[in-house]
């Protein structure tokens, strides 16, 4: 509301400002038009007073002109003296006729009326004078001079001396109008600018204030903002703090005492999720009264707002409510609502204290903050309910798979104790047939041991219950060993196993039963992909600052494997990416568990392969 005064106000300053400036521009014009109309009239009093110079001056001469015929005796001179009488008398009409013409006012007629019988008179006893003294009657044209034109003269000079003086007294009269009207309208101008320059100087300490209040409201609300974002950002809090935080904030926002948030869920009461202060405002059975009421009061996108001067919009039983309660302020408006529950924030008042200018705009912001972290609430319990129900159940499945491992190891090892001993019965009998089914048990019965041992293996890493037993060992006889072992069975495939040692390898500290496995399980997946050529295993000892780390690099010549099969060679999960034929599904279990064994004993499994040019693995360990 105030913001649109001041804007009211200083649109009417401008538009005073535009005004104060148009009338200054025709004062100004005006002033100009007064001036050229003043300057018009000195130009016409000064042509006019040299008119009646020119009258005067012409009148001047003649009267010259006859004296000096008086006094010549020459007829020559007379009569040359004659020829300028004459001239001057023309100059003099002359100058009459544009004195009558141009200039017909009051002033000049009112002279002209008392010179017209004087001026005919004057020529009369001129032409008198001329004849006399044409017809050499000098001294009668002497005396008439001197008896009756000489005075005639006087009066004719000092009419026209009057008409001059009127003249210069009427031009020095509208001269000194002209100055006053100018001075006058000076006055106004000057007037008119001060008034301009006050209402443009209450304008620009307007503008000035309103853009002072623009930045700091601007201010105000990136600080509030900025504290927003910071309770909600706010390191090792739970969201259930960064909820209470945010209410804190809201109320010192919107100048309340207390806020309430609450949900509701379907056919179920209304239940308070937090509040500030932490001790209820209200009496318990009012604020139950107050959430149950306001769900079904409150709309979608709206604020319920309550103030002292605002009527309420709300039932009777919860106006009665307000009043006993003495609430005088309550902003209430929903955050989130889904099928079965509804979320909504209610602040309180019971001080009459008004309400910030953009309390609308406050309380959006709040809801938006509060959406969010009610969201993402939500979302952790859903991930949290999730991850304990995934943990549950993978730990049923471990406890599952050590049991059944456990249950089928027993008649299995039964199974194979059995073949074994009837093997040797029946070798002892020459039984070829008999011997061959018992070789085809003890094989399935071997590889289904191997895979029970992989499953339980993989069990117990993912629990992160295997345990390795650290031990010195030698390495030169570990790989010896395992050379005897896997010799003849590479050896079946037509290929050819080469063991090398770079330098002395030594002893190191670490489980060898891992150890070997790992290397077999390398070992085994090479003389699948590799029929009829040469696998090599290569050890070599690279002393570090720290610690010397051990590399054993398992190569084959085989044919190697792709790059999309390469991206789930270690994944602890069932794929198709390995033909089966050259690496049976138990490969790529054994595949993950040594590469988690390696992790485990601190080292890694690195693997190069190319289709057509082999496969390398290199086995690093501490």
């Amino acid at each position: 509301m105030q913001s649109t005064q001041t804007q009211s106000s200083i649109g009417i300053g401008f538009f005073a400002i535009a005004a104060l400036f148009f009338a200054i521009v025709a004062i100004w014009l005006t002033m100009v038009s007064n001036n050229n109309a003043n300057l018009r009239q000195l130009d016409r009093g000064e042509s006019q007073r040299q008119l009646v110079f020119a009258m005067r001056d012409a009148a001047h001469q003649r009267n010259l002109a006859l004296f000096r015929m008086v006094a010549l005796q020459d007829a020559f001179a007379r009569d040359s003296e004659y020829l300028r009488f004459k001239e001057s008398a023309g100059h003099f009409i002359i100058a009459r006729q544009q004195l009558l013409k141009q200039f017909v006012d009051a002033n000049t007629t009112k002279h002209w009326e008392k010179l017209k019988p004087l001026i005919q008179h004057s020529e009369t006893l001129q032409n008198a004078i001329v004849e006399m003294i044409m017809e050499d009657n000098n001294a009668s044209a002497l005396a008439l001079i001197q008896q009756e034109f000489i005075p005639t003269q006087r009066r004719v000079s000092r009419e026209l001396s009057k008409m001059l003086n009127a003249t210069r007294e009427d031009i020095i009269a509208k001269l000194d109008a002209a100055s006053a009207a100018t001075h006058t309208h000076y006055k106004i101008i000057l007037l008119l600018v001060l008034v301009a320059t006050s209402v443009g100087y209450v304008i620009a300490k307007m503008v000035v204030r309103r853009n002072v209040e623009a930045h700091n409201v601007l201010q105000t609300k990136n600080q509030q903002v900025h504290a927003l974002n910071a309770a909600m950002s706010k390191p090792h809090t739970t969201i259930e703090e960064q909820i209470s935080s945010i209410l804190k904030l809201g109320s010192e926002f919107l100048r309340l005492e207390s806020v309430l948030l609450f949900k509701r869920e379907f056919n179920l009461p209304a239940t308070v999720l937090d509040r500030h202060p932490a001790t209820p405002t209200l009496q318990t059975h009012s604020e139950q009264q107050l959430v149950d009421y306001l769900p079904n009061t409150i709309e979608d996108t709206e604020i319920l707002l309550v103030t002292p001067s605002s009527p309420s919009k709300v039932p009777v039983s919860l106006s009665e409510l307000l009043q006993i309660e003495g609430i005088t302020t309550l902003i209430a408006t929903k955050l989130k609502a889904t099928s079965r529950t509804e979320h909504f924030v209610v602040f309180l008042q019971k001080k009459n204290i008004p309400l910030p200018s953009d309390a609308n705009e406050l309380i959006d912001l709040l809801s938006n903050k509060l959406t969010v972290l009610l969201e993402q609430q939500e979302t952790l319990s859903y991930l949290q309910h999730a991850r304990l129900a995934a943990e549950t159940a993978n730990k049923a499945k471990n406890v599952f798979l050590a049991n059944i491992t456990d249950t089928l190891r027993t008649p299995l090892n039964s199974i194979m104790n059995y073949s074994q001993e009837l093997r040797g019965k029946l070798t002892q009998q020459q039984d070829i047939e008999c011997n061959d089914d018992l070789d085809k048990i003890l094989e399935s019965g071997q590889q289904l041991n191997s895979l029970i041992s992989n499953l339980l293996d993989m069990t117990q890493l993912e629990s992160g219950s295997m345990t390795l037993e650290h031990q010195h060992l030698d390495i030169g006889l570990l790989l010896q060993d395992i050379k005897t072992e896997l010799e003849p069975t590479i050896s079946k495939t037509g290929s050819h196993f080469e063991l090398q040692t770079l330098n002395e390898l030594g002893t190191m500290h670490s489980d060898s039963s891992r150890i070997r496995q790992v290397l077999m399980t390398l070992l085994s997946f090479a003389g699948r992909l590799t029929q009829q050529d040469r696998i090599s295993l290569t050890a070599w000892r690279e002393p570090c600052p720290e610690d010397d780390w051990l590399y054993f690099e398992i190569k084959d010549n085989g044919n190697g494997i792709s790059k999309k099969q390469l991206n789930h060679l270690f994944k602890m999960i069932i794929t198709d990416s390995l033909d089966n034929e050259v690496a049976p599904v138990s490969a790529e279990i054994q595949l993950a568990i040594s590469k988690k064994i390696c992790e485990l004993l601190g080292g890694d499994i690195l693997v190069d392969s190319k289709p057509n040019h082999g496969t390398t693995f290199t086995v690093c360990l501490p």
